[in-house]
């Protein structure tokens, strides 16, 4: 017969053994995060994470049943939680998860889907004005529209499956807000980019400065990339994070644009003009359009030799060259990285 410290052993490995699918049905959220090569930022003081790939996005509170999917969808779930050995995932929620963020191996590479291209200035507004030496005006609305044109084709020819979009292809007049509404107005699937690349020509009261810029955006301006109506109710706590995240991958992604555009713009030119280096400006288009971005000053009207080279187009057609040089190898460095 079975004494009373029997029964009790029993009893204990019959719940163990009834437990064990629900002790088996649950794994460390570190270790998801390491499998499938994620991001978390995680808030301490509000028990808020966001898990973060490319261009997914799933933020959570501890246990609570409800994640949020790129800010749109809220998905119910069991929650996760604290345990001993540290934040723990449940099967079933690990499951959506891994609907969300497939396993790299499985999974194709991000893309570049879309380009913006914004010649700056057009109809009332010719923009900068220079002399040539026969006495004729030169504007800059004119130049930096046969060069966005000449690029459009250049992309396209090379990249049919991508969309390249022009804010104005003739000479119109666009206000600053409506440029970056049109690029902010365009959508990408999961683990696509868009990038947008505004081109000017530069004046100075220094008749002696030349050469090319490329600005982008100081890494210390803070744009608010989401307002509380682009987020359900489940992420407005965590939206000054979800802003940080982004802002920072634009800055980073603006960066890198910058870099490949200045120094292979100087392939083409180098002969011809100067490199003044990147540059950190809070230029409207720039700080407006989230996404990467970039500003590039094609050269100085003001300069007496710089601006009659802007007066020829085989030289607007090396300029144009050497921005899709730059962004070609952009694309091939942001595409080679898989999801």
């Amino acid at each position: 017969m079975l004494n009373r410290t029997h029964r009790i052993v029993i009893a204990s490995f019959l719940l163990l053994i009834s437990l064990l699918p629900f002790l088996a049905a649950e794994s460390l959220l570190a270790d998801f995060i390491e499998e499938r090569n994620l991001d978390l930022h995680w808030d301490e003081l509000t028990a808020r994470g966001i898990l973060y790939r490319g261009t997914e996005m799933v933020s959570f509170m501890l246990d609570f049943p409800l994640i949020s999917h790129n800010l749109e969808q809220a998905i119910p779930v069991e929650p996760l939680y604290f345990a001993a050995a540290g934040l723990m995932l449940p099967d079933s929620t690990r499951q959506r998860l891994e609907a969300i963020f497939p396993d790299t191996a499985d999974s194709d590479f991000r893309q570049v889907s879309k380009i913006f291209i914004d010649p700056g200035h057009g109809g009332r507004d010719p923009g900068t004005i220079g002399r040539l030496g026969d006495g004729s005006q030169i504007f800059e609305k004119d130049i930096v529209l046969q060069i966005a044109l000449d690029l459009a084709e250049r992309l396209r020819a090379e990249y049919p499956e991508k969309e390249i979009i022009l804010s104005r292809d003739s000479d119109v007049y666009l206000t600053l807000e409506e440029r970056t509404e049109l690029a902010n107005s365009l959508t990408s699937g999961p683990d696509e980019k868009i990038v947008f690349v505004s081109i000017h020509a530069n004046a100075a009261l220094d008749r002696r400065a030349r050469g090319i810029e490329v600005w982008y955006l100081p890494p210390e301006y803070r744009r608010q990339v989401l307002d509380e109506d682009d987020v359900d109710d489940e992420s407005r706590t965590v939206l000054p994070i979800l802003n940080s995240i982004l802002e920072e991958e634009y800055t980073v992604e603006s960066i890198l644009l910058g870099q490949s555009i200045d120094r292979v713009m100087m392939g083409e030119l180098g002969g011809f003009t100067q490199s003044r280096g990147l540059k950190e400006m809070d230029w409207y288009v720039v700080r407006k359009a989230y996404m990467p971005s970039v500003l590039v000053e094609v050269g100085f009207v003001t300069n007496a030799d710089e601006v009659e080279l802007l007066n020829n187009p085989l030289y607007l057609q090396k300029i144009s060259q050497g921005i899709y040089n730059g962004l070609t190898d952009f694309i091939q460095d942001f595409e080679s990285v898989s999801r």
